[in-house]
């Protein structure tokens, strides 16, 4: 045909079915805005399309086929086709899997090309790819359960006829099955309403589970992993994955810098290595396990079970009674509401509750641990032993405390407990330990009662703490130091209530300091050191008149 045949806009239908015993050969491109819709007979045929979106089937022979410039749909039959998609985003028609699996090659061109395969339940491998170019997306247009097989050594070919990567899509199968483990270019997946398989292979692939009970895996690349509403299993990779899940059973990150978010259901989750963010929005239950690299998990409304693993790991119980381990690395751990198990294992670590009665667990094996109590609320539980070695930090709540530290302070280990601003009743373990008051607390609005234990103790009044007879300090045995620095005030019977104290320092204080001590300040038989040498200003007045052994 030359330009000008059909009308601008306009239609050509040529239908060719009725050719029983010869070939069609139709050239249309010189057809420059008109469009054609042609059928080819039972032979051999060759047919050319235009440059508007023309719609091309050859029949049952072996056809040669090719659409031209616009946005064309071409149907391959029986025969060994030899499709050419041409320039425009076009649209490639089989009947079934074996049409396509014979002798036929289809070359989809510029432009985003479709390879639809109509037949139910049908099932491709990657040898049916062998002839098959320049397509992305791959829709299995019927019913059924679609097989699609690219794993093992068998990729290479769909890797090279969807080269800029390949979209499935199998709207209305009852199940999809794509075993894209050999592939080397991304795959973006979806599944149907029923229970689908998509895995995914080397390149950074997309999967969407649908509303089944799904299994997706990612594979190498990095990968971004939808569950859908079903109750899904997920398993990233070594890239960097961003799974987003509804209703999941299980999901394994595995390594890379992976991002789990959980919008509906409980969920059991195996972050591996790589720092991973896991954030739980469901009100649902999550029992997490990060890996070798600084994670950070976030809990929601349910009972939480969160492990760090390796590294510097960041725990959120969020609102519930959530068990938080911090493993190894220097973890930061925050019950939230409810009441909480916290444990932070070997490291550095800083350890919130939150509202609620938590239980702070500490071990022996952990020698060399820190671990830091930001604010330790009344009617909260230490469990087990800081290790000797080992050192614990906590501040104590607002309000007064009740803080006992005599079961789990290990012989060699350190604790170092600051005062709220109430009154405390504070016992600490059997080694070198230090209580600080707080500054608005004792002697202002706290009275403390403070009981040392075995070790050598350190008992420290600063800047605006007062020391007065309602504090009651008992430095136990040892060799103990009450400590006035900074700005402390000592009210002239502030000693009444203060026993078995071997030391007194004052540093950096430049007001008068008057000392009056009742029998029991000192031990039987021991002598009371008193260094006042940092009284830098002021005076200093002693009476020791009452003490008797």
């Amino acid at each position: 045909t030359k330009d000008g045949l059909v009308s601008v806009g306009a239609t050509l239908t040529l239908d060719a079915s009725g050719l029983v015993g010869g070939k069609l050969n139709f050239v249309g491109s010189d057809e420059a805005d008109g469009k054609f819709s042609i059928t080819g007979g039972n032979a051999d045929d060759t047919i050319t399309g235009g440059n508007g979106d023309d719609v091309l089937a050859g029949g049952n022979g072996i056809d040669v086929l090719s659409g031209g410039n616009g946005n064309d749909t071409i149907t391959g039959g029986a025969g060994a086709d030899s499709i050419n998609a041409g320039d425009g985003d076009d649209l490639l028609v089989f009947a079934s899997a074996v049409e396509l699996s014979g002798d036929s090659s289809v070359a989809g061109g510029s432009g985003t090309d479709t390879l639809r395969i109509d037949g139910n339940a049908q099932t491709l491998a990657d040898t049916d790819f062998s002839r098959v170019s320049g397509v992305e997306v791959l829709a299995l247009n019927g019913t059924g359960s679609h097989v699609l097989t690219l794993g093992g050594t068998l990729g290479g070919n769909a890797s090279a006829a969807f080269a800029n990567g390949i979209t499935v899509t199998a709207s209305s199968a009852s199940n999809l099955n794509v075993q894209g483990g050999g592939l080397t270019v991304a795959l973006s997946a979806t599944g149907t309403s029923g229970n689908d398989t998509l895995v995914g292979g080397s390149g950074n692939d997309s999967l969407v589970g649908g509303s089944g009970n799904d299994s997706l895996v990612g594979g190498g690349g990095s990968d971004t992993i939808t569950g859908g509403e079903g109750t899904d299993t997920v398993t990233g990779s070594s890239g960097i994955d961003t799974l987003r899940l509804t209703s999941v059973e299980s999901v394994s990150a595995n390594g890379g810098d992976d991002v789990v978010t959980v919008t509906a259901g409980s969920i059991n989750a195996n972050l591996g290595e790589g720092n991973d963010i896991f954030v739980m929005l469901a009100a649902d239950s999550a029992t997490v396990t990060g890996g070798a690299g600084a994670d950070s998990i976030v809990g929601a409304g349910g009972d939480d079970s969160l492990v760090g693993g390796d590294g510097n790991d960041t725990l959120s119980g969020g609102v519930g009674s959530d068990r938080l381990f911090g493993d190894a690395g220097n973890d930061v751990l925050e019950g939230g509401d409810g009441g909480d198990f916290l444990s932070g294992g070997a490291g550095a670590n800083t350890l919130t509750g939150g509202a609620g009665f938590d239980i702070y667990l500490f071990s022996k094996s952990d020698a060399t641990t820190v671990d830091t109590i930001t604010e330790f609320e009344d009617g909260e539980v230490l469990s087990g032993s800081v290790a000797a070695g080992g050192t614990l930090i906590a501040t104590l709540a607002a309000g007064g405390v009740i803080f006992d530290a005599s079961g789990v302070g290990s012989k060699g280990a350190t604790l170092s407990i600051t005062g709220g601003s109430g009154g405390d009743e504070v016992t600490l373990g059997i080694g070198n330990d230090t209580f600080r008051a707080n500054a608005s607390g004792s002697g202002d609005s706290g009275a403390d009662t403070v009981s040392g234990g075995a070790g050598n103790d350190t008992f420290v009044f600063a800047a605006g703490v007062g020391l007065t007879s309602a504090d009651q300090i008992d430095g136990g045995t040892g060799n103990d130091t009450v400590s006035l620095t900074g700005g402390a005030v000592v009210t002239a019977s502030g000693f009444d209530n203060v026993s078995n104290i071997e030391r007194i320092t004052i540093e950096n204080v430049s007001t008068d300091v008057s000392i009056t001590t009742k029998d029991g300040l000192v031990s039987v038989g021991a002598t009371l050191t008193l260094d006042a040498s940092g009284l830098v200003g002021g005076k200093l007045n002693f009476v020791g008149s009452d003490e008797a052994d």
